[in-house]
């Protein structure tokens, strides 16, 4: 059966609100979304991004959405030749953006009426594509379509199962008896840990001034490193973009740990389907000596396991 797919493009900055929010109800349910196919992340990605722009390719069958390709195209070269690239999706660095695709529309059908639109919309030397949920098709169409092209997996790695009982067991066994004699030493130390959890988008911006400072006080704050995000403005403002996008989808969290009336570590996670990912920690070397980063990980761990929604981390 032949699906005639209907492609609007738009750029990354000039994303509508109708077309977010049925962007944002995609990501809902598409189970193995990941975080960087978010609206919020691929605008906060085109807006504080300067070497690339983003074009946003959405595919529609009648009203349906039911795939988003976002496209960048950047100055760069290739054996030593200049070029213009256009990336995506997924390239493996931070501001990755992802491919988004309906699990019952990921076929070959739609790659090809995908590259098909593309001739007529991007102007590139060479299109790069990474991983995609319809790879084999890849291969098959883009020589189809006289369109050269590197294909590269972006690697993802998955931490903990919080659904096997087995996988935290094995991270647990040696580290769990580490961080249990190191929660005593804390509050032996310091007086009684509490992790507050950050969620809104209002409250994720108070938690991220604190990840800030306690990040910046650790060696990423070294004047020879620097690369805190609070001495990164490009960086920053992306981060509080997404972080605060993506919280209000009830995707986006900060945690902060308190020793005492203390912060002494935080981390940025966010969310994609059924696992959340952990974006940055930092915490204050001071406090070295309880492993303040290892004892928010525990908890945020043992937190999220409660959710039956959650499957990893």
């Amino acid at each position: 059966m032949t699906v005639d797919y209907r492609f609007v493009s738009v750029p990354a900055f000039a994303v509508g609100e109708e077309l977010s929010h049925a962007w944002d109800r995609l990501c809902d349910r598409v189970v193995d979304a990941r975080p960087e196919s978010r609206p919020a992340w691929v605008g906060a990605a085109d807006r504080f991004r300067p070497e690339a722009r983003t074009q946003v390719h959405a595919a529609f069958v009648g009203r349906d959405l039911v795939a988003v390709f976002p496209i960048s195209t950047i100055q760069s070269t290739v054996h030593g030749i200049p070029c213009r690239v256009a990336q995506g999706p997924a390239q493996d660095d931070s501001h990755a953006t992802d491919a988004l695709i309906r699990p019952d529309h990921r076929t070959p059908g739609l790659v090809r009426a995908w590259v098909r639109h593309l001739e007529g919309e991007v102007e590139a030397d060479l299109i790069r594509f990474a991983s995609l949920p319809v790879r084999s098709a890849l291969r098959e169409v883009l020589p189809q379509a006289g369109l050269p092209y590197v294909q590269r997996a972006v690697p993802c790695a998955r931490v903990v199962d919080v659904r096997s009982p087995e996988s935290l067991e094995r991270l647990s066994r040696r580290k769990w008896r580490d961080l249990d004699r190191l929660r005593r030493r804390a509050v032996r130390d310091h007086g009684p840990l509490q992790c507050r959890t950050f969620e809104r988008p209002d409250p994720v911006l108070a938690g991220l001034d604190l990840f800030l400072k306690l990040e910046a006080s650790g060696w990423k704050g070294e004047w020879d490193t620097l690369s805190a995000l609070a001495y990164r403005r490009a960086d920053r403002l992306f981060y509080e973009a997404v972080m605060t996008g993506l919280a209000a989808r009830g995707a986006a969290r900060v945690d902060v740990l308190y020793a005492g009336t203390r912060p002494v570590s935080g981390q940025l996670a966010v969310r994609g389907g059924g696992a959340w990912h952990l974006l940055r920690i930092g915490y204050d070397e001071t406090f070295r000596r309880i492993g303040p980063g290892g004892l928010l990980l525990r908890h945020f761990l043992e937190d999220v396991a409660a959710d039956p929604s959650i499957e990893a981390v």
